[in-house]
């Protein structure tokens, strides 16, 4: 989070509280007793209300008084203020810190559990599996189809038609109704580059890609994919562009 959306955050957050504090004093607020009419209205306790279940959501706990106070002195008299912006700037600096710290930390006790989950599906699957074949770094392959074709190197470029997904079976990528697609295989995920080197073209493979060799503890955003996830690609190598 960065440091100006944080402020902002934690401002429209106390606006929120100070309006529920002032509705305190008098009857706690039920549902249709507070009417919002105008778009600023809306917009205040819309804002509020969001930013507010972020922020349990996250776990952070604040001084709903002292944030109150906060807010009253920085938008009426700064001169009141308790803290310098020096010691304000740190503070931040150091909550971010902490924050980012708590969410390496998840990520890796995620990862690791992933990665378990992922050598047993591997085991699993070639018990059940004997067509399934694994190489020295841990890759894991089965021949669908074998082509007559040549096989390609590191440095090729290739063109394939490919369903990714994970090990209970969501696809996160797929070339489908988009068609072929046309890539090299230098900068691809460490699986990818070994596994398309084995293949010739006209072949059609099925690979179960450990974390270590797809994208370990740091997987694409946006995708079903998580931190030491073992992935699944079934790989149609059409032809060696180069």
């Amino acid at each position: 989070m960065k440091k100006i959306g944080l402020l902002v955050a934690l401002l429209v957050l106390s606006i929120s509280i100070h309006a529920q504090a002032d509705g305190k004093k008098k009857k706690k607020s039920k549902k249709g007793e507070v009417k919002l009419e105008t778009y600023d209205q809306k917009i205040s306790y819309g804002i509020g209300y969001d930013v507010a279940q972020n922020m349990k959501q996250q776990n952070i706990n604040v001084d709903l008084d002292l944030m109150i106070l906060g807010l009253t002195h920085g938008m009426t008299d700064t001169s009141l203020a308790l803290m310098t912006k020096e010691q304000i700037t740190q503070v931040f600096q150091e909550f971010q810190q902490q924050q980012m710290e708590e969410m390496n930390r998840k990520m890796q006790e995620e990862a690791k559990v992933n990665e378990e989950s992922g050598k047993t599906f591997i085991d699993t699957q070639m018990k059940k599996n004997t067509n399934l074949k694994k190489t020295a770094s841990g890759l894991v392959y089965e021949v669908l189809t074998e082509g007559a074709g040549p096989k390609p190197t590191a440095a090729s470029t290739v063109k394939v038609n490919y369903v990714g997904t994970t090990p209970d079976g969501v696809i996160f990528d797929q070339t489908g109704e988009r068609g072929p697609a046309t890539f090299p295989l230098q900068g691809l995920i460490p699986g990818w580059v070994e596994g398309i080197q084995l293949m010739t073209a006209g072949s059609k493979y099925r690979f179960l890609i450990p974390a270590s060799l797809a994208y370990g503890n740091n997987p694409p955003q946006g995708t079903p994919i998580k931190a030491g996830m073992t992935l699944v690609f079934e790989v149609e190598l059409l032809s060696i562009e180069n």
